[in-house]
C-alpha cells in the first residue's frame, strides 16, 4: 500500500471514528503494507480475503461476506480495483455494518497502471483488474452519509469515508 493511502485511512480515523469498535477489513491480505497497526483500539479486528495468508482471518469473497450488522467500522484499502464486483464489495461492507458505523476505502482509479494483487504491474492470465471509476463509486455510496470523498487522478487515486445511515 502506498503512502498516501494509509495516510487518508489514519486521517479519516482521527476526524471521522473516536472508537473504531469491532472492525472489519475487506481485502485483508498484507501484500506491501497494512492498515491493521492504525487500529490498536478495537473491540476485535476481523480481516477478510479471497486467500489465506498475512493478515486474513477469514478466507471468502468479500463481495459474498455477511457480517451481519455487527461491525462498527469497515475497512477497504487498494482492494476494489481487483474485485470483479466492486459494487457488491460496498453492499457487504453496508450489511456488515451497524446503523452508525463508519466504511473507510481506498481504490485505485482509472489513471493508476495496472498491477496484480502482488504489486507488480504484471496481471497473472486470471487475474481481474479495473480501475475503480469516481462517479461509479459516487453512485454506489447514494444510500451512504458521504463525509469524504476524494479523487487524485495524478496519482490514481480514489477514496471515500461513509457513514450507514441510522
Amino acid at each position: 500500500m502506498h503512502q498516501e493511502a494509509f495516510c487518508y485511512v489514519r486521517d479519516s480515523l482521527a476526524r471521522f471514528v473516536p472508537t473504531p469498535g469491532n472492525v472489519l477489513e475487506l481485502g485483508s491480505f498484507n501484500v506491501n503494507g497494512t492498515v491493521r497497526d492504525l487500529f490498536t483500539e478495537t473491540d476485535g479486528y476481523t480481516g477478510v480475503d479471497l486467500r489465506g495468508g498475512r493478515g486474513v482471518d477469514v478466507v471468502c469473497d468479500a463481495s459474498d461476506y455477511d457480517g451481519v450488522a455487527s461491525f462498527d467500522t469497515v475497512v477497504t484499502a487498494e482492494m476494489l480495483e481487483h474485485a470483479r464486483r466492486p459494487q457488491a464489495v460496498i453492499e457487504s461492507a453496508w450489511r456488515a455494518l451497524k446503523p452508525g458505523g463508519v466504511l473507510i476505502l481506498t481504490a485505485a482509479s482509472q489513471e493508476r497502471l495496472p498491477h496484480n494483487n502482488n504489486g507488480d504491474h504484471v496481471l497473472d492470465d486470471d487475474e481481474h483488474y479495473a480501475g475503480i471509476n469516481p462517479d461509479d463509486l459516487a453512485d454506489w455510496l447514494t444510500d451512504w452519509e458521504v463525509l469524504s470523498f476524494e479523487h487524485h487522478p495524478g496519482r490514481g487515486d480514489v477514496y471515500a469515508t461513509a457513514r450507514k445511515a441510522c
